[in-house]
């Protein structure tokens, strides 16, 4: 087992998280999915799922819900890593990682 690296911390996504976000996500949804679904359906995914808009909506929507999180994991201020997830139905249901 690995020991966790202090240097990275873990805290609540604000807004202005979305471009690192964003960044990770266009890249890594992309190198998942496209052999998967096809790259022409995983690009347009990534278009509606990691556009700052997007994020941004779905950070202030977390923010402060009962039954959502929105966490960002940083090292030096740099955004490394995400993880999203509400649960509206009974569920908790993980919509990014």
């Amino acid at each position: 087992m690995r020991a966790l690296d202090p240097s990275v911390v873990v805290r609540v996504a604000t807004v202005a998280h979305a471009p690192g976000i964003s960044a990770i996500g266009r890249v890594a949804f992309r190198a998942v999915h496209d052999q998967i679904v096809g790259g022409e359906f995983a690009a347009a995914v990534v278009e509606q799922t990691y556009s700052i808009a997007t994020l941004t909506e779905c950070i202030t929507r977390s923010t402060g819900a009962a039954d959502a999180e929105f966490l960002v994991a940083e090292r030096d201020g740099e955004v490394v890593g995400y993880l999203h997830y509400d649960s509206e139905g009974a569920e908790p249901e993980l919509h990014r990682i």
